[in-house]
């Protein structure tokens, strides 16, 4: 898969690629939309916030996971809001957490998703 980023837009959906060797010599192609279509699109940016989120025992600000992901803010942004909305975490005054049933019910009092802009 190959993943596009761009400053200033909005990432187009990932291309799956394969390589190919033909007469001319190896080289890479786009598969075809079978192929696409047959694996659904999982953002890793989200599976990588759930990981780092699972081995910190404290809550993570926006500021430090975008430090350890090396991400734009907006994506990051994006990532946890819609964490946030499957339910997977919970944004706390100190910062992000997974949300586990067995957190006490205070702590997972949540707030607003909003960042602050840099």
């Amino acid at each position: 898969m190959l993943s596009i980023e761009h400053r200033s837009a909005s990432a187009p959906e990932p291309l799956a690629l394969e390589l190919v060797d033909s007469e001319s010599g190896p080289h890479l192609k786009l598969s075809s939309t079978v192929h696409a279509a047959e694996s659904p699109a999982r953002d890793p940016l989200a599976e990588q916030i759930l990981a780092l989120l699972g081995q910190s025992s404290e809550p993570r600000t926006a500021d430090s996971l975008r430090a350890s992901l090396q991400v734009r803010n907006q994506r990051l942004v994006e990532a946890l809001r819609q964490l946030i909305d499957q339910h997977k975490i919970v944004r706390l005054p100190q910062g992000y957490v997974l949300a586990h049933a067995s957190t006490p019910p205070l702590i997972l009092e949540p707030i607003s998703p909003r960042v602050a802009p840099r």
